[in-house]
């Protein structure tokens, strides 16, 4: 509570960054705010008295459920521009196994969010404009697990597509990002899949519509994404990934294969990471080299990393060249609160546009 006073007496001061947002929307951002007492309010209530008691959420359903309400507030502070573009989020985070006597037959997620953008000149396409308002499912999907042990499950929903290391770290709602949606043109999209475990290996294939976060039929999107990989928890493992489609919100659709290989490689403390992907654009060869190493202290609640991206541009008979360097940290000091940060220099740009030195930084609670 301490902690929650500094931050609205840093509020109240004439030049901070929230009051002088609120200054451009105050009715539409007041409105935010007190959905966030709300919600602080109901949770500080459902977590109060003896330790483990769970939430009305988690015993309205009973059984193998968790859920969280989760707000974030994240700002980027590019050089070119001097400006802050910021982002503001409020929703919920259910986790669900549907369970008979004997056995679980089905997961149920489901992650919705009402976001805020202001001054976001580079934005996802269903962000329509720089200060807007939007309700976004992030997942959305049931997993049917009944029909065997594990070897073949059947998904369906609103799905994150199986590509790269995202599948071992989800990334969704940090400022930490390999870079799926920019690869593939989407992130998360409408359709269904299977997946399971063979033989200690993983996989996951998903059929979907293509068009992302809303469900579009216009200029016929379609995406076919999948991922074979051994077991994560293996202190070294290796994942194939590939993926074809028409992707895009209508008036932009792209035509994009990928093929991608990862691998990651845990030592005592550190962690590397490497993702490399190739394939095409509407014809014109597209390769991507992440890497990253990681080092966490023992109770894993501090997280530091170093990430390098090096994207590859085919543009009729040449090519371009990008290389960004991102330094970067998350601190957990318990279970509800997520402090981040991380700086990005480009070190190479692509032809005509300039070298961007950012800072990003995000508060988020969850509770």
């Amino acid at each position: 509570m301490e902690m929650l006073r500094s931050v609205f007496a840093l509020c109240q001061h004439a030049q901070s960054p929230i009051v002088l947002g609120m200054e451009k929307a105050r009715p539409r951002v007041l409105w935010l705010w007190v959905c966030v007492v709300v919600l602080f309010t109901v949770g500080v209530r459902s977590q109060a008295g003896p330790a483990g008691r769970i939430n009305p959420v988690q015993r309205w359903l009973g059984g193998n459920t968790r859920f969280a309400l989760d707000m974030s507030y994240r700002g980027t502070l590019p050089s070119t521009t001097g400006k802050a573009t910021t982002v503001g989020a409020v929703g919920f985070d259910l986790h669900h196994v549907f369970s008979g006597e004997t056995r679980d037959f089905g997961t149920l997620v489901a992650q919705g969010y009402l976001l805020r953008h202001d001054g976001a000149k580079m934005r996802p396409g269903f962000i329509e404009h720089e200060d807007d308002w939007d309700w976004t499912w992030r997942i959305l999907s049931f997993n049917l697990t009944a029909l065997s042990q594990g070897e073949f499950n059947i998904e369906a929903g609103h799905l994150e597509l199986p590509f790269g290391l995202e599948q071992i770290f989800d990334t969704n709602g940090t400022i930490r990002d390999f870079r799926l949606g920019q690869n593939l043109g989407v992130k998360a999209d409408w359709g269904a899949g299977i997946n399971g475990v063979l033989r200690d290996v993983d996989y996951r294939v998903t059929v979907t519509r293509g068009s992302g976060v809303e469900y579009h039929r216009t200029g016929d999107p379609y995406a076919i994404c999948g991922r074979v990989a051994t077991p994560s928890s293996n202190r070294f493992s290796v994942g194939l990934s590939g993926f074809g489609g028409k992707v895009g919100m209508p008036g932009a659709q792209v035509d994009r294969t990928r093929a991608a290989v990862d691998a990651k490689y845990d030592v005592n403390a550190f962690t590397y990471l490497g993702e490399l992907s190739s394939g095409e654009d509407d014809g014109d060869d597209r390769t991507q080299l992440l890497l990253e190493i990681d080092w966490s202290n023992f109770d894993e609640t501090l997280l530091i990393y170093l990430q390098d991206i090096s994207l590859w541009n085919e543009i009729g008979a040449t090519t371009d060249t990008y290389n960004r360097l991102g330094v970067g940290f998350r601190y957990r000091p318990d279970i509800n609160w997520d402090f981040s940060a991380e700086v990005r220099q480009d070190i190479e740009q692509f032809d005509g546009a300039e070298r961007v030195f950012a800072v990003v930084a995000q508060v988020r609670y969850r509770f």
